[in-house]
């Protein structure tokens, strides 16, 4: 598991329950950062 910077954390606590976007500026790749427990429903739940 890799551990999240400051800024990173400050930026989950600031977003509450939204998903926080965060880029590689090497690569231009962004990511989403999300907390286990939502990952986990929209995971596992069904869509109709």
């Amino acid at each position: 598991m890799v551990t999240i910077t400051p800024e990173q954390r400050q930026a989950v606590v600031e977003a509450g329950d939204s998903p926080v976007e965060v880029a590689d500026p090497q690569t231009g790749t962004s990511y989403v950062l999300l907390r286990a427990d939502v990952y986990s429903q929209l995971v596992f739940c069904p869509f109709p």
